[in-house]
């Protein structure tokens, strides 16, 4: 299995165990289903701490092995559990009936019990069909109820949510226009709503930070109100570590873009607005960018910063060490030589005779190269000097 790459496995090749002993392990189940064929792996899903949540998944070679599984061993007990087995479908294959029977409800009215809500929700929505289960939650953080109702038919909660759709309904108390739409689980949610953020582009969401901190809410929306219309306004403390002083940070959201847009660009020019921040800091205005857009922002800021470090260091190469060490000393450029080696013996140039056999000239040809040999801070330098 450790030699595998699990997008290579045939999920068709899977099967879904139910109803699992709370002691069956991994070996009772490879033990179990080899029977039928090679399995590559088998699985119990369990909890943080370890015990088993009932359920698990045996991975066959073969699709006609976890087929033949499914058929064979339906009802088969293991330990004091008779199994449920089923052929496992990925998350993006899956239909699900309660999604589409299970509705979600919120804008409900302000101010009444939830026994009171109970009984508004169930003559609302008992016109378009029968209620199986209904469930009305207050919330904590703002005190408003919202509701779910799942009907006992799919085609009586297609039409509620398309009642309500087409036709908004402001119920007695409300602050707004009842809200009705599908049912959604937690990490559905998330998935839709990272969907919807990745497309649309922020153009009303400002990001505020080095507020006081003692700053309002109250205060950054009338501050900002000069600018147009805010919709919501979020204050949020940060937690200063070290020796920084501790601030604020905000979200401020226009209603459109024109407005969002001037008061980035001006903002830091009005006064109340400036009043905000603490003292000597430069107000921070700017659009609200996602986590992952950010992040990605900071890396390619990186990749530029460390860019321009290469090249910087290209530039100083093959410069010699000694330049830097002591600035009063330059390098010498390389001078061509006529009738000397590269080499030296002896602290002597080598030279070939009239003959070619080696040993100092007589005489110095004129117009030629001298060759000195001088020691300036601790390094041999060679010196070449033009006689005419």
């Amino acid at each position: 299995m450790f030699k595998r790459n699990i997008r290579d496995l045939a999920p068709e090749a899977n099967v879904f165990v139910k109803n699992l002993d709370p002691n069956v392990t991994v070996k009772d189940l490879e033990h179990h289903f080899s029977q039928v064929g090679p399995i590559i792996c088998a699985k119990v899903s369990t909890n943080s701490e370890g015990v088993s949540l009932g359920y698990g998944y045996v991975q066959f070679e073969k699709k006609e092995d976890a087929d033949t599984c499914v058929k064979a061993l339906q009802g088969s007990k293991l330990k004091e559990s008779e199994l449920q087995l089923h052929s496992f479908v990925p998350k993006d294959r899956r239909g699900s009936t309660i999604a589409r029977r299970n509705i979600y409800i919120k804008n409900l009215p302000i101010g009444k019990s939830e026994s009171e809500i109970d009984a508004l929700v169930t003559k609302t929505f008992s016109q378009f069909g029968e209620i199986e289960t209904k469930v009305v939650k207050k919330r904590p953080d703002d005190n408003k109820y919202s509701a779910f109702v799942c009907f006992k038919d799919e085609e009586a909660a297609q039409k509620a949510v398309r009642e309500f759709t087409e036709n908004q309904k402001t119920l007695d108390g409300a602050e707004g226009p009842l809200y009705v739409t599908w049912h959604q689980g937690k990490t559905e949610r998330i998935r839709e709503l990272k969907r919807v953020h990745t497309t649309i582009a922020n153009e009303t969401n400002l990001f505020v930070k080095n507020l006081r901190p003692d700053v309002t809410e109250a205060e950054v929306k009338t501050a900002f109100q000069h600018f147009g219309q805010v919709t919501s306004v979020a204050v949020k403390d940060w937690k200063a570590t070290g020796e920084q002083k501790p601030a604020k940070f905000g979200f401020v959201a226009f209603s459109n873009a024109e407005d969002a847009k001037k008061a980035q660009l001006e903002g830091s020019s009005v006064p109340e607005i400036r009043a905000l921040y603490n003292t000597g800091v430069e107000p921070y205005i700017n659009l609200h960018q996602t986590r992952e857009k950010r992040n990605e922002y900071l890396y390619t800021r990186r990749r530029r910063r460390m860019q321009a470090g290469i090249m910087n260091m290209d530039a100083f190469r093959g410069v010699a060490p000694f330049a830097f060490a002591n600035r009063r000393f330059q390098p010498f450029p390389a001078v061509p030589t006529t009738g000397y080696r590269g080499s030296t013996r002896g602290g002597r140039p080598q030279t070939r005779g009239p003959q070619g056999g080696r040993g100092a000239p007589r005489h110095q040809p004129q117009g030629g190269f001298r060759q000195q040999h001088q020691v300036r801070g601790g390094h041999d330098v060679r010196v070449f000097s033009h006689e005419f």
